[in-house]
């Protein structure tokens, strides 16, 4: 394995925040209804390109899996007005699972957008970022076969 992480030790974990999106329920007649919630940007911008996210959802059911998608957008200058603008990346989210995501590092900060499934009306998404080592064993190796080779400083 040429990159190596040390994902099992809890203090390379940063708990950074969590975000519960909640659909709005209308009630006519005596008739519930509700509208599916729409994709909701997390508000606190991320450096790592490893996280890790955890759902839960309002009266989740046991036969649920599927959390919704996590999008990773970033800033590209195109457009006037400062914001992440661009959706470069994607991945799926699940309940009772902790999702370890690996975003394409391509700035150097990047924003989190959440799209819920439609069918839940209240959950909640727990961000964590990995702070600890990451070993990239190829880089090691070169340095090794350099450090052999004769007359290379």
């Amino acid at each position: 394995m040429p990159i190596i992480y040390e994902f099992s030790n809890s203090s390379n974990w940063q708990f950074v925040g969590q975000q519960t999106l909640t659909a709005s329920v209308n009630n006519q007649e005596g008739i519930e209804t509700f509208s599916p919630i729409s994709d909701t940007a997390f508000p606190i911008a991320l450096e790592s390109p490893i996280i890790a996210v955890s759902a839960t959802a309002f009266e989740e059911q046991e036969t649920w899996n599927y959390a919704g998608k996590v999008f990773q957008r970033i800033f590209t200058g195109v457009t006037v007005g400062g914001s992440f603008d661009s959706y470069v990346d994607s991945q799926s989210v699940f309940f009772k699972k902790v999702n370890v995501i690996r975003f394409n590092q391509l700035n150097s900060s990047y924003a989190l957008t959440f799209r819920p499934p439609r069918w839940v009306t209240s959950v909640t998404y727990r961000v964590f970022v990995y702070d600890g080592p990451i070993v990239d064993t190829i880089d090691q190796k070169l340095d090794q076969i350099l450090n052999r080779l004769p007359g290379v400083p």
